[in-house]
This record gives structure tokens, C-alpha cells and sequence, in this order.
């Protein structure tokens, strides 16, 4: 799945900003959505999400990688109202 974002300040709530290109993926394609993919770091604190997140990953030593904790493809199971990591 792919994730796309908007977001607004409450002092003015009319001026709404989005996401419109992602930096990652293929050369020369401009995405206006990430993949839906969450990277935390060994201790547990949120390293990347997105392109950023997938890459970083495919591109660590394998052995590294398993002190890693990779998501994707979970943004379904958010809107169920119980999830279990």
C-alpha cells in the first residue's frame, strides 16, 4: 500500500498544505505517495518511513537487518479496531 499526507494549523485552518512529491524510488518518477512502510532503529526509536524506510532497510547487512524492526503493507489493519504488532 501507499501512504500520501495533508495537514493544517489551527490558526488557519483553511490553508492546507500536502505532500506532493516524495524524494526515492524509481529515477525520474515523481510519486505523490510513499510505500506505507515504518523503520524503527535496535533500540526501538523511529528511524524513517516511506521510501526512505524501505531503502535504508533492503540495503543493510543482512545480519544487521535482523536487529531492525521493519513494517509494510499495514496500513489496512489500521482500521480494524485492534491491532497486534
Amino acid at each position: 500500500t501507499y501512504s500520501g499526507y495533508a495537514f493544517c494549523f489551527t490558526r488557519d485552518p483553511d490553508h492546507i498544505h500536502m505532500m506532493r512529491k516524495w524524494e526515492g524510488g524509481d529515477p525520474g518518477v515523481i510519486n505523490q505517495k510513499t510505500p506505507t512502510c515504518l523503520l524503527m532503529s535496535p533500540d526501538g526509536a523511529f528511524h524513517s518511513f516511506g521510501f526512505t524506510a524501505r531503502d535504508f532497510y533492503h540495503d543493510l547487512d543482512p545480519i544487521e537487518a535482523q536487529k531492525w524492526y521493519y513494517f509494510d503493507k499495514f496500513k489496512m489493519v489500521l482500521h480494524y479496531n485492534a491491532c497486534n504488532f
